[in-house]
């Protein structure tokens, strides 16, 4: 407890004295909101506690003001193997997956399906994927080197995942395809978390949102856990 009062206080001493907010991603920008290297920390985003143990890879970020143990978004790395499974030790670059977390959207909004109506080609169903895939219509002169699709679950694989929007560059190459795909689904609180990872990995897609989920549960501060000790 002492080395992080003695960070905060440091930090507000910085501010009061007239000095610029830290860059983003040092280590310096982590101090101001509290974050002590190598300790257990709690992170307040939107009114919502995360509880953050030692060892968890995360950045924090703010749009306005820094404060101490506050911010406006949590970003969680999580690192798989080639298998989808969590490996820290052997991952691959294809299983890198980021967990942001914020208050952002609307729980009950359109998904990118509706909205994209208009842009979608015919679907076609991927059973080895357990997934409805929707091409977003592109200029031919861009159709050979990039794309976009709305993949959606279906049958078994069909959970509280709504839909993956994945962008592809040289989609139909299999030595050069490349890109990301995002999927999304919001806490009881109403917060927003999003998981980003390579398309090379939308193989494993299940077994990614399925370690992803687990590792938002693992940090979120239920409300019911509140009496108990941090």
């Amino acid at each position: 407890m002492l080395g992080r009062f003695t960070v905060v206080a440091m930090f507000l001493l910085v501010v009061g004295c007239g000095e610029k907010e830290p860059s983003v991603n040092t280590p310096e920008y982590r101090a101001a909101h509290g974050i002590v290297e190598g300790n257990v920390n709690i992170v307040e985003i939107s009114g919502v506690l995360f509880r953050l143990p030692e060892d968890t890879d995360f950045d924090v970020y703010s749009s306005g003001v820094i404060q101490p143990g506050r911010a406006d978004r949590l970003t969680i790395r999580l690192y798989m193997d080639r298998r989808g499974l969590r490996d820290r030790k052997n991952f691959s670059t294809e299983g890198l997956t980021w967990i942001d977390i914020s208050r952002m959207g609307d729980p009950n909004g359109r998904k990118n399906l509706q909205i994209e109506q208009e842009r979608l080609g015919l679907p076609t169903v991927r059973p080895s994927l357990g997934l409805i895939e929707y091409p977003l219509q592109e200029p031919v002169s861009q159709a050979e080197y990039s794309g976009s699709y709305i993949y959606v679950p279906y049958g078994e694989a069909k959970g509280s995942v709504r839909e993956l929007y994945c962008t592809v560059a040289w989609p139909k190459d299999p030595d050069k395809v490349n890109g990301d795909c995002r999927a999304s689904y919001y806490l009881d609180s109403g917060l927003l978390v999003q998981v980003l990872f390579p398309y090379r990995a939308l193989v494993n897609w299940q077994s990614i949102m399925k370690a992803a989920v687990e590792e938002v549960e693992r940090i979120e501060f239920k409300a019911s856990a509140r009496g108990g000790a941090l």
